[in-house]
């Protein structure tokens, strides 16, 4: 059986349009008053991509923090990025179905099996999260300071932290930044390091 794949919905985040690396967040997903078809309302993270305020001929479909950083685009161009738990457990987890394997129509059952699967259905005591080509990452995805927490939270051993192009003015993880050992916080708004809260984790920092 086939799952339906589903289409985005306000919130998610836009990675490509067509060929092309273009960032930006679904703001509508629905009819558009004088077109056919689903349209979807996006605000771009570069507001010179868009051409209004989610506002046309009088009617708001959404509205943005720029005045012209919105645009409406067909659903058929555009990939959107996958849920952080999502991959994450698709990458690390191993499905009970998985634990037996066939070979000419016998099953053979994977003997001393029983350590890996435990080690890695465990993500909690994950260290380092690989998910290499899969385009996901922290960097330009509009977190905020409160999403990066809950992430370090669900992984306490996580040491490495890219989170550049975030619009964060501050960051505090917490109790959850106690392992951190490289923090990337470039381009974001961080106007001055006296907003950043050092008791936590900057112990801990690489120079």
């Amino acid at each position: 059986m086939v799952e339906e794949e589903l289409g985005p919905s306000a919130g998610d985040r836009i990675t490509k349009i067509g060929q092309v690396d273009e960032r930006g967040s679904v703001r509508y997903v629905e009819l558009v008053d004088g077109q056919k078809g689903t349209w979807i309302g996006v605000e771009w993270d570069n507001p010179s991509r868009g051409r209004h305020n989610g506002t046309i001929e009088g009617k708001t479909y959404f509205q943005t923090e720029h005045p012209t950083g919105g645009s409406f685009i067909k659903t058929n161009v555009i990939d959107c990025g996958r849920d952080l738990l999502d991959q994450i457990r698709e990458r690390y987890e191993i499905n009970d179905d998985e634990e037996n394997e066939k070979m000419g129509g016998v099953t053979i059952e994977k003997i001393g099996m029983n350590k890996v699967h435990d080690k890695q259905t465990n993500i909690f005591y994950l260290g380092v999260i690989c998910l290499a080509g899969t385009r996901l990452v922290l960097n330009y995805c509009k977190v905020t300071e409160t999403t990066i927490s809950a992430v370090l939270s669900r992984f306490p051993n996580v040491t490495d932290l890219y989170a550049s192009g975030n619009r964060l003015t501050t960051f505090n993880p917490g109790q959850s930044g106690k392992k951190l050992r490289l923090v990337d916080l470039e381009l974001n708004p961080i106007k001055s390091l006296e907003v950043i809260d050092p008791e936590n984790f900057m112990e801990n920092l690489e120079n």
